[in-house]
């Protein structure tokens, strides 16, 4: 059989910009929200900060009746919009793992889409092995079964059955 990642997870810049600092590099333990690169975001923290500014004085205005309930409700929404923008000028690890690869340099410019690390979680991991098709109907989903790797000769492990494909 052959042993996998429980999460291989490629991360993408989710905006366009210029790759301002690395964090991570392979092989490097990283921990679930960990920044692992960051994008220029001088233009989303300026429009961020304004939407701030302008969320806290419309709130002031609201309490006085000088603004609608829809006038205070957009501005709400442009900050969070803001807030969403900033946001997407971090890439942070979804899981605890380790890189297992980073795709851009720094000062390189990316795209949205644009895969920036290969993040993977081996604890634990997934084992997938082909069964005989005659033997396929004694595997049931949580059966446990016993198995050995060579890299550690003589240790039986056991793993849970997670998942029988309906494909022969």
């Amino acid at each position: 059989g052959l042993v996998l990642a429980d999460v291989d997870a490629t991360l993408a810049a989710e905006k366009s910009g210029r790759v301002v600092e690395i964090l991570a590099e392979r092989g490097q333990s990283v921990t679930n929200g960990q920044v692992l690169l960051q994008l220029d975001n001088r233009s989303a923290r300026i429009a961020f900060e304004d939407a701030a500014r302008n969320l806290k004085r419309f709130e002031t205005l609201s309490k006085t009746g000088a603004i609608s309930t829809q006038g205070l409700d957009d501005i709400r929404k442009a900050h969070d919009l803001a807030e969403t923008e900033l946001s997407y000028c971090t890439v942070r690890s979804p899981v605890d793992g380790i890189v297992n690869e980073r795709y851009v340099e720094e000062g390189e410019y990316v795209m949205p889409g644009t895969p920036v690390f290969d993040v993977i979680s081996i604890d634990p991991v997934r084992i997938s092995v082909d069964i005989p098709e005659r033997n396929i109907a004694s595997l049931k989903v949580g059966d446990q079964i016993p198995f050995s790797v060579l890299s550690l000769p003589g240790e039986m492990l056991t793993g849970t059955v997670s998942y029988v494909s309906a494909k022969a």
